[in-house]
């Protein structure tokens, strides 16, 4: 009996336009016998046909030296003189995708509901890049896992949201950089909603924050910024306190001040007092003196 040696070639469209017509060519020849007959070396390509006709135009298929057309791939042709047989795959339906993504969440220790709304919130169609998005995230979780062990950030009772917060991040970070920069200046723009029009990464960076909803602009701003106080660790909301005075949000200091109980409210006190001394700009100084003199005017006006 006769044995058959099957060549697979993969990832050939993914090669320079050059490199993928002397491939192709060389395929063709070694994969023909000189009397026409089927030989007993044959070859399988997996790729994407589209992205092989664009490399083979990119090289000159579509045009003679001269200016002449003489092979259109993109309309007729396309691999046919290359490929005995074609076999093509259906597109994958997003039910797939989101069980696959829930298999591979279940390998690298992920929640495997977090994976399905993380695949639906992108919207990805390719299980690479499922694989690639579910990776990032495993890695953040882990990263945040071991400064928590380090006490460099909160614990996760202290940190609202923090599954959706981080996975709106990793999604941002890895498919929509601009988008992510934006959060970056501003990561109140999360839970407002107000995404700033004209950015052109504006209609993802909205599906992924509405499909991984609800999210915490607080914990987004200490998980980017890594600035955790740690004399605030056991305080309440001490880490929103303490993101409020970095943004100049005075309306939620004061909010956050008069919620707490009287002995967080002296630890926050203390915290403004120490980050008064430490002030080395006058803006700065003025910034916290008027979160000081109004804290004091609201206890004053209490006791009166």
């Amino acid at each position: 009996d006769k044995k058959r040696l099957v060549i697979v070639v993969d990832d050939l469209d993914r090669c320079d336009p050059s490199t993928v017509v002397e491939a192709l060519a060389s395929i063709r020849q070694f994969g023909t016998s000189a009397t026409g007959t089927a030989p007993d070396c044959q070859f399988l390509v997996p790729c994407d046909e589209g992205q092989m006709v664009s490399a083979m135009e990119a090289d000159g298929y579509l045009q003679k030296t001269e200016g002449t057309r003489y092979h259109n791939y993109s309309d007729s042709e396309r691999l046919r003189k290359f490929f005995d047989v074609v076999l093509r795959m259906d597109e994958i339906v997003p039910e797939s995708l989101a069980e696959f993504a829930a298999s591979e969440a279940k390998k690298i220790d992920l929640p495997d509901e977090l994976a399905r709304d993380v695949v639906d919130a992108a919207g990805l169609r390719d299980p690479r890049k499922v694989k690639s998005l579910l990776n990032a995230l495993r890695v953040a979780r882990e990263v945040v896992a071991r400064n928590q062990a380090a006490e460099l950030l909160p614990g996760n009772a202290q940190l609202d949201r923090l599954d959706n917060t981080l996975a709106i991040l990793v999604c941002l970070q890895e498919l929509a950089p601009k988008a992510y920069a934006a959060v970056e200046d501003n990561a109140d723009i999360l839970e407002e909603c107000d995404i700033p029009q004209g950015l052109d990464v504006e209609p993802i960076m909205r599906r992924i924050v509405a499909g991984l909803g609800p999210v915490s602009a607080t914990t987004a701003d200490v998980l980017i910024t890594k600035q955790y106080e740690p004399s605030l660790r056991g305080v309440a909301q001490g880490h929103a306190f303490a993101a409020a005075v970095r943004a100049d949000r005075e309306e939620i200091v004061q909010k956050l001040l008069t919620e707490a109980t009287q002995t967080d409210q002296a630890l926050l006190l203390n915290w403004l007092a120490r980050k008064l001394r430490e002030a080395r700009s006058s803006a700065k100084l003025r910034q916290l003196l008027s979160y000081v003199i109004g804290q004091v005017q609201g206890h004053l006006g209490h006791l009166a």
